[in-house]
């Protein structure tokens, strides 16, 4: 239909009608998963701001960076991103701002930038509602929070997820799923995981989702549980899903995405391997999956690990030491006071003060108890 509308605005000579049926047309191509939308999107928002035609050209730049963010290709979104962010704030369209402001965070977070990405996204959330837009603000900020182990994360994401349910729309309900599912794989809770995973898993169905749908597959298959790579699934998903853990570092190491490069590294179960994705966590400052790597260089008997960023006010509040992380984490995998002192090296009776010092400071009376308060820290309760 875009393209009869197309073909009767161009013989009409009528350019509002020539550029609502481009932004159709492209919109339709990427949803689809066709990439050729892109270039319709880009001629759109020339032939409207030739045109004088504002609402229209907006809406052509935010469909392009929504499409292009939906498929993956980050490469391409730098120049609309700028161009789309540009024009909302030169002609006032709030809104749009807001979801392309969103999306610059999101695209941040994926190459690293994680400080900005979480500036930008609080900046975001603590101006004017936007009304349903929110969910994007809301899941991006909810799931880089998770990542750090910062407690605030689970009311985000709740947040979000709400907010995009009443969207009704697969883009908003797939970001805030997978989100949610993510945070559960964190926090080590899995069959959570795979609750949370059905409702975004029934509505990535279809064809253009295929991204979302393969990130959801790929935290289940994290979490232990048996899912096969669809047809159409992105290589970086469906080589993880598959068990070719070198094969999606590599895709995600060309994508310029450390996070994911590192996660896919840590699904070797190689000493080598967990060091460096360890290095990249800690650098990002990703608490919440660093904690579970060091937990696996544990359990193959690497004893000496490397020291955990000291800059740890957000994600512990209780002013708990290095070491007393340490010993908290060991705690919460259910190891007894000698088992911590053989794995640490120390005295028996060292640990007992460290375990006495983390109640106290944790005001908690009991070990449970601490266990419980370790997963608000990052660390890694036993499961």
């Amino acid at each position: 239909m875009a393209r009869r509308s197309l073909e009767l605005g161009e013989r009409s000579g009528q350019q509002d009608v020539v550029v609502h049926s481009l932004t159709y047309l492209g919109s339709a191509l990427l949803d689809l998963g066709d990439p050729a939308g892109a270039a319709e999107l880009r001629r759109a928002a020339a032939v409207a701001r030739a045109a004088a035609s504002y609402e229209y050209a907006q809406r052509a730049y935010t469909n392009l960076v929504e499409g292009l963010y939906r498929l993956g290709r980050y490469d391409e979104l730098d120049q609309p991103l700028a161009d789309g962010l540009a024009y909302a704030r030169e002609y006032g369209f709030a809104s749009h701002e807001y979801n392309l402001e969103a999306h610059r965070c999101m695209l941040a977070t994926l190459r690293g930038r994680w400080d900005e990405a979480e500036a930008g996204l609080r900046r975001l959330l603590a101006g004017e509602d936007p009304g349903v837009l929110a969910s994007f603000g809301l899941s991006a900020l909810g799931r880089l929070l998770a990542r750090k182990g910062d407690p605030a994360a689970p009311a985000l994401l709740e947040q979000a997820w709400r907010t995009a349910a009443r969207t009704n729309t697969v883009q908003p309900i797939a970001l805030a799923g997978i989100a949610r599912v993510e945070a559960a794989w964190l926090a080590g809770d899995h069959a959570a995981a795979a609750e949370l995973a059905l409702v975004p898993l029934e509505r990535t169905g279809g064809r253009g989702s295929e991204r979302y749908r393969g990130e959801l597959l790929r935290y289940l298959a994290r979490c232990g549980h048996p899912v096969e790579a669809p047809a159409g699934c992105p290589p970086e998903f469906a080589l993880g899903i598959g068990g070719d853990w070198a094969g999606a570092a590599a895709r995600w190491r060309s994508l310029g995405a450390p996070y994911e490069h590192a996660l896919e590294l840590a699904a070797s179960g190689r000493q080598p391997e967990l060091l460096e994705s360890l290095a990249t966590l800690d650098r990002l400052g990703a608490v919440a999956a660093a904690n579970l790597v060091r937990r696996d260089l544990r359990r193959i008997g690497v004893s000496h690990l490397p020291r955990r960023p000291r800059n740890r006010t957000r994600t512990n509040p209780a002013g708990l030491t290095d070491r007393q992380l340490e010993v908290l984490e060991l705690l919460a995998e259910g190891l007894t006071n000698a088992e911590i002192a053989g794995r640490l090296v120390v005295s028996v009776r060292t640990v007992d003060h460290h375990v006495a010092a983390i109640l106290a400071k944790l005001n908690v009376g009991s070990r449970r108890e601490a266990a419980r308060a370790a997963a608000d820290l990052g660390a890694p309760a036993n499961r």
